[in-house]
Parts: structure tokens; sequence; C-alpha cells
């Protein structure tokens, strides 16, 4: 977390918020969550802002970038020049105003707005990275979901060179751009594949059907701008809370009746991750 759907949630707000601004001073309050000489950018029109996968880049007029990684608790909150979020968020639930206890950078624009660069645990990072250290840095990643480049042939292929089960390997980055736990434990639902069926033993029929599922839950969640866990650590730059959690399949519905056929939704670990499915209509494959 966050996943695809988040970090394109992120990445259309600011599109429409920050684009032509630039930044007028940065204070880093966590030096290891921003590497590179940031003074060069100062003042430098934001240009663009692009994803592959889980990483968001944002262009500036000069040929630098900045690439982000949210991980696990990241968070980019953007606040209106009067100094408040622009969203609504619970009191009870949210700290205000900014910066919180988990802020760890601070950029300032010319127009006194503010995007605050919160992480908890402090996994995340942004690198300032030239336009060939950016291409370098991504050179590791697969297609991403949804680019022209992942194609059913693709994906079919993919899934014939691996003998592993076919939820783990959806973890793969370098394979699968943007998937993680949640959206691949749906898809496998709506394609009733069981999480421990080998790759090379789905079917093309199967294949094509988790493909599409893929690209479906994908969509659904950026439709609902992320999923917001209990934790309330992924929110949307307005401070608002995604909707997509409510729209789980079986994601985290352990106990809970399957959607499909009302058997108890069951969970089992996989290489330290928890994969979530129903039992009728996600068998075992033979």
């Amino acid at each position: 977390m966050p996943e695809l759907p988040e970090v394109e949630t992120v990445r259309l707000f600011l599109n429409q918020k920050i684009i032509g601004k630039k930044i007028k001073s940065i204070q880093v309050l966590n030096a290891k969550s921003l590497s590179g000489d940031y003074k060069k950018i100062l003042n430098q029109p934001i240009i663009s802002l692009n994803r592959i996968g889980k990483q968001l880049s944002i262009h500036f007029k000069n040929g630098l970038s900045f690439l982000v990684h949210l991980k696990m608790t990241g968070q980019l909150i953007f606040v209106d020049k009067s100094q408040t979020i622009l969203g609504h968020p619970t009191p009870s639930l949210y700290k205000t105003p900014l910066p919180w206890t988990s802020t760890r950078i601070i950029f300032t624009f010319s127009d006194d707005s503010m995007l605050y660069f919160n992480d908890q645990r402090k996994f995340g990072w942004i690198k300032l990275v030239k336009l060939n250290q950016l291409k370098s840095l991504q050179s590791n990643l697969g297609p991403d979901i949804l680019s022209r480049q992942f194609t059913l042939s693709y994906f079919q292929k993919t899934l014939q060179n691996s003998n592993r089960f076919i939820k783990t390997l959806f973890h793969d980055q370098s394979l699968y751009a943007g998937i993680g736990n949640i959206y691949a434990n749906d898809a496998l639902f709506l394609s009733k594949i069981h999480p421990q069926t080998r790759a090379l033993n789905i079917t093309s029929t199967q294949a094509k059907s988790l493909y599409q599922n893929i690209k479906k839950v994908i969509r659904q969640g950026i439709k609902y701008g992320g999923s917001t866990a209990k934790d309330n650590m992924y929110l949307k730059p307005d401070g608002t809370k995604g909707q997509q959690q409510y729209n789980f399949y079986v994601y985290q519905r352990v106990g809970e009746p399957c959607p499909k056929c009302h058997s108890k939704i069951i969970r089992l670990k996989l290489q330290g991750r928890s994969a979530f499915f129903c039992p009728h209509c996600q068998k075992p494959s033979n």
C-alpha cells in the first residue's frame, strides 16, 4: 500500500493543482526522505506528472524530476494558499493543522500553497534525478498494468514461464508494475482462480479472464479514489479517504459471505502475504 490506483489518484489530483507552479522553498524534516540537490529545481515550473506502477514522477522545465515512492505509509497532502486542506477530513481522525508528526518534507509553492510529504514508517522516499537516472531507476519495472505494453500476449507468456503460485507472481513488480495485495486478491476471485494455482497451469481461457479482471479492479480502484485501510495511512491529496475499501470482493473479508455463493471467505499465508479467497468459487486446480 499504496498500489497503482492509489498512486494514480494522487497523480490525477496533483495534475490539476501543481502543473505550472514553482517551488520556492523546501523544508526537509527527515534527511533520508529526500535525496539530491533540491535547490536545482527551486523556481522551476512543473511541466508534467507521470506514473509507472506504484511510482510517481514530477517533471520540471530544466529537465530534472522528482521520483516519488510512497511505499507503505507515504502521503502527499496538498494545502491551498489559505492554509486549509481542500477536503473535509473528520477532526477525530486527522490531525490538523499541518504539519503532522509524520510530516517529513514540506514543499512551498510561489503562490503559498503547500505540499506535505508525510510518512509514518519512513520507508517512502523522494529522489531528485536527471532523465537518464529516472530511466535507470525504473528499468527494473515491468509494464504498467494500464499501459499498452501490458498485453494479453505478454501476460500469457509470463504465466507460461513461471511455476510460482499466481498470487505470489502478481507481486513481482519486474513483471507487472502496479499490482499489489488488494487488487491481486480481487482479480483472482473474479476469475475463479485459487491463489495457490501454479501460473503455468492457468489455461488460456482463465488467463484471458484474469487479464481482463486485473484491469477491471485497477480501474474500479481509481474510480473510487483508491483504498483507505483502517489505519488511515492512505489519504487522497485533499486529506479525504478513498472509497474502494467498500467495494472489496474478498480482500480483508475473512469470515464474511462470498458475494457470489455466500460461503465464508478464508485467508491463508503465501510467502508472508495474506491471500483472501472463496473456497467454493476458487477451488484448487488438479
